[in-house]
């Protein structure tokens, strides 16, 4: 259902021509949640994206609450609601398509797809987009991931790939017969798997086999050197050296109901004194979304010696292949509680 549309095609076409040489780009962003709620780390992203694109379209999966429609038509140009099947990959066919593949060809120089599931900008998007404007590629993505070495779901080998939560196309995709046969093929999603194998595994390969270039935002030389290009596992090297916007908001997930401390995933606090100390985003915005959405709860923050143990088991003595966990990783509580003024 098209609930607003900002800009009619005449207007599109004079601003476009008012456009001074740069880059006419399309901002297609997916959102759900499952009470319909758009919090303001959504908001702040889409309006820290509003210099960089020429349109914006919000398509959500599910409901949106009156307020929250109210939220999302003041940052977007187009705000589309959908029935939650065929997750992101069928909402971003289903926005492409209500602006039709050939009109979009002829109006738009860059396609951007992109969702809900990071915080940013962690600082600014500039940085980004002027690094990746001066690459000689067809597309590219925020980070290249390289599987390991026979890894599988559902049988199949996972492939090197770019992370489908940020991928942008440009002009040559965009008329290109292959841009339409991508979509034209997209299989049916039925759950998370389905989402992997038939969209974010394939997209990649599904290009560059048909003779277009691919670059990523992340350094990929490095992430195929060490192993480490992980967006949640390596998430604060990326923020700190290669000055990353993007944070997944998968990094702060709470698993089984509480905080296993001694699990790589769990870095915290680097990442929250690195971002706050150098005043990079307000993480009131996080974490008031993780409060209501990822079963995120404090604690007295000590840590029993059995864990002590654990954690230095794991890391100093068996040393698994990437873990390097240490009682740093345990979230400051006291700290959090600080950043959310509770």
């Amino acid at each position: 259902m098209l609930i607003l549309t900002a800009k009619t095609v005449r207007e599109y076409t004079m601003k476009s021509s008012e456009n001074n040489g740069q880059a006419r780009r399309l901002c297609v962003y997916f959102f759900y949640d499952k009470d319909g709620i758009v919090d303001d780390y959504v908001v702040y992203y889409l309006k820290e994206m509003r210099p960089f694109f020429t349109d914006i379209c919000v398509v959500v999966n599910g409901k949106l609450t009156t307020e929250s429609s109210s939220k999302l038509k003041v940052v977007c140009d187009r705000l589309l609601v959908r029935e939650n099947v065929g997750f992101d990959a069928w909402a971003y066919k289903y926005a492409l398509d209500s602006y039709g593949l050939d009109y979009i060809a002829q109006n738009f120089d860059e396609v951007l797809l992109n969702n809900f599931t990071c915080f940013g900008p962690i600082g600014s998007f500039k940085p980004m987009f002027d690094k990746m404007n001066r690459s000689v590629c067809d597309f590219w993505g925020h980070c290249r991931y390289f599987p390991q070495r026979g890894l599988k779901v559902l049988g199949q080998f996972v492939p090197e790939h770019l992370m489908s939560y940020f991928i942008l196309f440009r002009k040559k995709i965009l008329l290109s017969s292959a841009w339409k046969s991508y979509w034209d093929t997209l299989k049916h999603i039925n759950n998370y798997d389905d989402a992997r194998l038939n969209h974010e595994f394939r997209l990649t390969g599904f290009f560059e086999q048909r003779g277009f270039i691919s670059d990523s935002f992340i350094n990929a030389q490095r992430c195929y050197e060490l192993k480490k290009n992980n967006i949640v596992f390596d998430s604060y090297y990326q923020l700190k050296s290669e000055h990353s916007p993007l944070l997944k908001r998968k990094v702060f997930f709470v698993q089984n109901g509480k905080y296993d401390f001694y699990l790589p995933f769990s870095r915290y606090n680097k990442i929250l004194y690195y971002v706050t100390s150098h005043h990079l985003y307000d993480m009131r915005m996080a974490f008031a979304n993780l409060m209501r959405t990822g079963n995120f709860s404090f604690s007295d923050g000590k840590v029993t010696l059995f864990k002590r143990f654990k954690s230095w088991f794991l890391d100093d003595v068996i040393r698994l292949k990437n873990s390097q966990s240490n009682l740093a990783a345990y979230p400051d509580f006291d700290y959090i509680k600080k950043i959310m003024k509770l």
